[in-house]
């Protein structure tokens, strides 16, 4: 799960309980595994997610991390 306010991405586990948090260094906004093994985080962030703060020009990146648990089915 994406979570631009504290800068991370989440995985949970079924049931609710937190199996790893990974800091992608800037806000979180989407995230979906993928990549030939299905182990592949993409993550799109930017620097600010407030009008005010945002730079003049944008600064979304995609980051990529990889897990130890793949993906499940299709996205």
């Amino acid at each position: 799960m994406a979570n631009p306010l504290a800068r991370e991405c989440v995985r949970f586990a079924q049931g609710g309980e937190v199996k790893e948090i990974i800091d992608p260094g800037d806000s979180c906004y989407a995230c979906m595994l993928g990549g030939d093994d299905g182990k592949t985080l993409f993550m799109l962030t930017a620097a600010s997610m407030t009008d005010a703060d945002a730079p003049p020009a944008p600064n979304g990146r995609l980051v990529a991390a990889q897990v130890d648990v793949p993906h499940a089915g299709l996205p």
